[in-house]
């Protein structure tokens, strides 16, 4: 299936804690980098200005894997993981997909983590 960018569905409100979750995972199972897509808003309450950070994507994060069964496991048994896109054989993004994917609500994305 190979390395590149796939995905996956979580519960919204749960990306960070998930985040970590892999994380815990990623040295030791080719999971490279693990990226929950933020978005910055400025909120206007009573005249007050207020930088306030929005996930963009709610429900999903972008993570950069060697794709083969065992961490194809390890993402989908992990608490809070609904699933990949495209199910059972999860899509494949190349990194200019993701940038393309994350362009229009992010001012700047080459500095993925």
């Amino acid at each position: 299936m190979g390395t590149g960018w796939y995905i996956i569905n979580t519960y919204a409100g749960q990306e960070a804690k998930i985040k970590e979750r892999l994380e815990a995972f990623s040295a030791s199972k080719n999971i490279f980098r693990i990226f929950v897509p933020p978005a910055e808003k400025i909120m206007v309450q009573n005249k007050n200005e207020e930088l306030v950070e929005r996930k963009v994507y709610p429900g999903y994060i972008l993570v950069e894997m060697e794709l083969n069964q065992e961490t194809y496991n390890v993402v989908r048994k992990t608490p809070g993981v609904t699933g990949f896109v495209g199910g059972l054989k999860p899509i494949k993004f190349t990194e200019e997909e993701v940038k393309e994917i994350l362009s229009y609500p992010l001012q700047n994305i080459d500095n993925l983590p």
